[in-house]
């Protein structure tokens, strides 16, 4: 089974919004037509040009324990978005499927002891079907 990412016009009212955490992969130009067969591209999917928000930290190359507080970077890339047409009728709000469950990280703001991080999306390879 594979997770679907959604538009946010195409969730159901039941859903949650979160971002979804995964992995971004490096594609030849000339790849995109082998992925967009095996997607189904245009009959299930449409493969579109996205933002992603790539957090990263930097390490100091003198001392390896010192790295910068987390800074985001914008970046573009292809993602096979599913048509709400085709899915929209297989989605159920788990009456049947079991709904992938948000996550939440564990830091914490040492000045006020709220949680920082905000709720996610992840899918294990296993949950992916890889």
């Amino acid at each position: 089974m594979q997770p679907l990412p959604l538009k946010i016009e195409s969730i159901g009212r039941a859903s949650m919004l979160a971002p979804v955490k995964g992995f971004l992969y490096a594609v030849r130009p000339r790849q995109y037509y082998q992925i967009d067969r095996w997607m189904q591209n245009t009959l299930y999917f449409q493969r579109e040009r996205v933002e992603i928000d790539v957090p990263y930290r930097e390490i100091n190359n003198f001392d390896k324990r010192a790295v910068s507080e987390v800074k985001h970077e914008i970046v573009e890339a292809h993602m096979h978005i599913p048509f709400p047409e085709y899915w929209g009728p297989l989605l159920d709000n788990g009456q049947h499927f079991k709904p992938v469950k948000p996550f939440v990280g564990n830091t914490i703001d040492p000045r006020t002891g709220n949680r920082m991080d905000r709720p996610y999306y992840y899918w294990t390879k296993l949950e992916a079907g890889e």
